[in-house]
């Protein structure tokens, strides 16, 4: 289970996390392979905890599907940018830390889509919605994320009103996507300076198996 519920600021990596791509398991035995285990995803669920405790106070205090969709996206996008290392850990390094960890990130991609979902019932949709609609979106937004980092093309927060054109649409349509390609990207950042601070860290980041 990937529990981001409790989080707080500058919150340890376990496991040498810090610093590096992969823990350390040692020399090889099963008793080092098992720690090696237990450190990744312990990295992994830390690494969830500390990005997780910037963006669901955002994504919670926005009224309403596209404000909070927006508020959200941004807080995730700059938290990435201020915290690379847990960037690394969630998006790139933990692809290669086994299937326990592989199964974290779907589970932290399904509650990124669970968070999409409210649209279907508080906006409009232009046309019909196939069930897998959230769930497509996430993974063509995750893939342009992962790019901007292996790359390091530019700070994440630049994909803002790409990111939030591709989402849009389909719920919205092309106009409402338009604008939101066109947001000014300093706009973006002012409203999740001003939605971040405290809270609890609740909602659709708490992911049970």
């Amino acid at each position: 289970m990937l529990d981001v519920g409790d989080s707080s600021e500058g919150h340890p990596s376990p496991g040498g996390f810090e610093g590096s791509s992969a823990p350390d398991g040692g020399d090889g035995s099963r008793t080092g392979r098992e720690a090696e285990r237990r450190e990744r995803l312990a990295a992994f669920d830390a690494a969830a905890r500390e990005i997780a405790a910037r963006v669901v106070p955002a994504y919670r205090a926005a009224d309403g599907w596209l404000e909070r969709t927006r508020a959200g996206l941004g807080a995730l996008l700059r938290a990435l940018d201020q915290r690379p290392q847990a960037a690394r850990a969630l998006l790139i390094d933990s692809i290669a830390w086994g299937p326990e960890v592989l199964e974290r990130r779907g589970e932290l991609a399904e509650a990124l889509a669970e968070a999409l979902e409210p649209a279907r019932g508080e906006v409009e949709p232009v046309g019909p919605l196939p069930q897998a609609t959230a769930e497509n979106l996430v993974g063509a937004s995750l893939s342009w994320v992962q790019t901007r980092l292996r790359t390091e093309a530019g700070p994440l927060l630049e994909l803002a009103p790409s990111l939030m054109c591709m989402i849009v649409q389909p719920y919205l349509g092309a106009e409402a996507a338009g604008r939101e390609l066109e947001r000014p990207l300093t706009e973006v950042g002012a409203e999740v300076a001003q939605r971040e601070g405290g809270g609890s860290v609740l909602g659709p980041f708490t992911v049970r198996s």
